[in-house]
């Protein structure tokens, strides 16, 4: 039996959690998760500080290890030497990848974690796909009989609830990039109001630009990492007595 390969942009632990799935039904699957080598792993003064000034999720540096993942499997890509290739999100293409992609002798498919409105980035991937995964139903529409909705998921060994005193009391995560400049509003005045006065609030999320995160006024909120791994934050939910998870746009 050929592997499966994954190719993915880390997303709560989605990646891991259908590695598991396919090796649980007897699958030999390789995961490769591009984006992991820019997580923060450590929440020092001197990290934080340092993830405020250089962000290690500059969206070039996530495409460029895109592209370089691609890279690596592309020779046995091209001779099929994979049951079928899984792309998570994607990314940009670049040329020699896309020619790789096109020569390919196994089926490519191509899971669309954010509505394709939202993140153009995915297009390129999904447009040369034989089959196509849609987290918005929308997307759907675009891609007829070779795609269907497939909602995002959690893996319940990772996200699990937590007898332990909770000693946060608000854990705010999720991107805060220009188009998502509603859910910026909000938790900077959230930061300016007497709730983060009186509360203790963590965030974990970014404008994606090192710049403009330097904008953001988030006030009395403890803005602790721009970016962690899926572990770090099933742990940070479990000690907050609320969690908001800002996923999707405010359309």
């Amino acid at each position: 039996m050929k592997p499966i390969l994954i190719i993915a942009q880390e997303a709560g632990g989605i990646p891991f959690g259908l590695k598991k799935g396919f090796e649980n039904l007897g699958f030999i699957c390789l995961l490769e998760t591009y984006d992991e080598t820019i997580f923060s792993n450590k929440h020092s003064l001197i990290e934080r500080i340092y993830h405020r000034i250089a962000d290690p999720g500059y969206q070039k540096e996530i495409k460029l290890l895109f592209n370089k993942t691609v890279e690596k499997y592309g020779q046995e890509i091209s001779d099929g030497g994979f049951s079928f290739v899984l792309i998570m999100r994607g990314n940009e293409i670049e040329e020699k990848n896309l020619n790789t992609l096109n020569r390919r002798k196994c089926n490519l498919f191509t899971y669309l974690y954010d509505p394709l409105i939202d993140s153009t980035i995915q297009k390129q991937c999904a447009d040369i796909s034989d089959f196509i995964f849609c987290a918005d139903k929308k997307d759907c529409s675009l891609y007829k009989n070779n795609s269907c909705w497939l909602p995002l998921g959690y893996d319940d060994e990772v996200y699990f609830p937590s007898t332990e005193e909770k000693d946060i009391d608000i854990f705010i995560s999720g991107s805060i990039s220009n188009r998502y400049f509603k859910r910026r509003e909000i938790v900077e005045k959230i930061g300016k109001s007497s709730i983060a006065k009186n509360k203790k609030i963590f965030f974990i999320g970014s404008t994606g630009f090192s710049l403009t995160d330097l904008k953001v006024n988030v006030g009395k909120i403890n803005w602790i990492a721009k970016r962690v791994s899926h572990f770090e934050i099933a742990n940070y939910q479990r000690r907050a007595k609320i969690c908001v998870n800002i996923h999707r746009d405010d359309s």
